[in-house]
C-alpha cells in the first residue's frame, strides 16, 4: 500500500520543457554551436547535468562548466515563474494529501531556488519536506536521495516516485520504491519506456496507480 508520495519538479509539476529548451539554445547558438530540436533535447538531456552539457557541444576547456551553469541559471530562474503547471497538478496534489498520504519533492534543483518556485506557485505546503541541491550544478540526485531516505528508516517499498526522467527511475531503483514516470517532460516518451515503468500521458492517470 502506498504511503509516500516522491514528487520530481522540473518537468513533473512545473512545465518548464520548452524554457529550458529556448535558454539552452540561446546559449549554444551564442557560441555557434548547432541548436537542439524539442526531439533531440529530450533525446539527450540527462544527469548530471554536466555530461549533458558536454555531450551538446560545450567545451569546459574554453569556459568552465560551473560558469556555463551561472549563465544559464542567471536566465532561468526569473523567467520560471512564467512557466505554468502541468494541467492538474494542484487538483492531484490536494487529492493525495485528502487520502493521508505523506509527500515529498526530490530535485535536482538547488534548494533555495527550488523553494522561491514552490512559495511562488503556492505549493510548499504540500511537501514535507522539499530535498534539493546545495548548489546550481544539477548533480545527480541519487546519493541525495539514499542518504536522506536511509537516515529517515522509511518503508521505501510503500512509496512512489512521480518523475519525468531515466534519472527519476535512477533514483526510485536507489532507494527501493516504486517509479511512475509522465510524458512530456524533459525526457522523450522512447526513453521513459525503455526504464520498463509505467509511462503516463497525464497527471489524471496517476491516482489510479498510486
Amino acid at each position: 500500500m502506498t504511503k509516500t508520495v516522491i514528487w520530481d519538479f522540473n518537468g513533473t509539476i512545473l512545465d518548464d520543457l520548452i524554457l529550458c529548451l529556448n535558454i539552452i539554445n540561446q546559449m549554444l547558438a551564442k557560441r555557434n554551436l548547432p541548436v537542439l530540436s524539442r526531439e533531440s533535447y529530450q533525446a539527450e538531456f540527462n544527469f548530471p547535468v554536466i555530461d549533458y552539457y558536454r555531450k551538446v557541444g560545450f567545451d569546459f576547456s574554453i569556459e568552465p562548466y560551473t560558469e556555463l551553469a551561472q549563465e544559464y541559471m542567471n536566465e532561468y530562474q526569473p523567467a520560471s515563474f512564467d512557466c505554468p503547471l502541468r494541467s492538474g497538478v494542484l487538483e492531484v496534489l490536494a487529492d493525495i494529501r485528502s487520502r493521508g498520504y505523506r509527500q515529498i519533492m526530490l530535485s535536482a534543483t538547488k534548494r533555495d531556488f527550488l523553494l522561491q518556485q514552490t512559495d511562488y506557485f503556492g505549493l510548499t505546503g504540500y511537501f514535507d519536506p522539499i530535498i534539493g541541491l546545495s548548489d546550481i550544478l544539477g548533480r545527480s540526485k541519487i546519493e541525495m536521495a539514499k542518504s536522506w531516505f536511509g537516515s529517515q528508516g522509511l518503508q521505501t517499498e510503500q512509496a512512489v516516485l512521480i518523475g519525468d526522467t531515466t534519472h527519476d527511475y535512477e533514483a526510485a531503483q536507489a532507494i527501493g520504491c516504486r517509479c511512475l514516470l509522465l510524458e512530456g517532460g524533459h525526457n522523450s516518451k522512447q526513453r521513459l519506456l525503455a526504464t520498463g515503468s509505467p509511462v503516463l500521458a497525464g497527471l489524471d492517470e496517476l491516482l489510479k496507480l498510486i
